[in-house]
């Protein structure tokens, strides 16, 4: 079994990558192990000025693995710690001190769409299909994005967004203030060395303790209604809708109501 996630580093930038591009980088416990553990060993890493988070393959990532999710589902112990897992992962971006650049391409949906929030800075491609799209399946969100995204966004729009499901591209999502910058595919890369460049101008204590200020308020209100969210989710998650969703989402079609 290789690494789900890769390290990169050169000099005062590290790049994350999440490698399961066969699955589109569908997240299973590995994965989200191996990035909480990513981002805990480059938080120590005083030096470092910059982190890139990408996705190998044709996409950021699709979220949460769902076949893996309906081979636990009814192992309530195992189901819990891979959501908290999740939480923990996402966590551990949200708090690294040193900024993270999501690079966006190809899917960001449903937990991958709720990694990006976690990120600092967010780089898409103006063709990415970007979207939390759970209630698509019958699913609603896990990994935090019930509390973050509101908070990027507003309310009203987030609602928009949670509860129909719809996909934004790129660009859409720059208008709607979701990602920093959407640009031209073949432009992404040059946009990305830009913005690290700029920053590995600025001393990496200065940015430590400018994310750390940014974040403060947003942070603390985020994190005291995580739980409630990981809660409401454990009780739905087992529900005959989550998991007709589920199966509907396998079998790629669309779920199916009762009767």
């Amino acid at each position: 079994m290789g690494s789900a996630v890769l390290i990169k580093e050169e000099k005062r930038v590290a790049e994350v990558i999440l490698n399961r591009p066969e699955v589109y980088n569908a997240m299973n416990y590995q994965l989200v192990y191996e990035l909480e553990k990513a981002f805990l060993e480059l938080s120590r890493k005083p030096e470092l000025s910059a982190i890139i988070l990408s996705g190998a393959g044709k996409a950021f990532s699709v979220g949460a693995d769902l076949k893996y999710l309906q081979s636990i589902i009814d192992d309530l112990g195992k189901l819990e710690e891979y959501i908290i897992q999740i939480n923990r992962a996402f966590n551990s971006v949200e708090d690294c001190p040193i900024p993270v650049i999501a690079v966006v391409h190809g899917y960001a949906l449903a937990g991958g769409f709720e990694l990006m929030q976690a990120s600092d800075i967010v780089i898409a491609t103006e063709d990415a299909c970007i979207g939390d799209q759970h209630a698509n399946f019958w699913l609603i969100p896990g990994g935090g994005g019930t509390q973050r995204l509101p908070s990027l966004i507003g309310l009203y729009k987030a609602k928009e967004l949670l509860f129909t499901g719809r996909w934004l591209n790129g660009k859409e999502a720059e208008k709607m203030g979701i990602v920093s910058r959407a640009v031209p595919k073949e432009k992404l890369e040059m946009e990305v060395q830009k913005i690290v460049s700029n920053l590995l101008e600025k001393h990496p204590q200065t940015l430590r303790y400018m994310k750390q200020l940014v974040n403060y308020g947003f942070k603390a209100n985020v994190r005291a209604n995580l739980e409630h969210e990981f809660s409401v989710f454990l009780r739905y998650i087992q529900s005959k809708p989550a998991r007709e969703g589920i199966n509907a989402f396998i079998e790629k079609r669309k779920p199916k109501m009762e009767g």
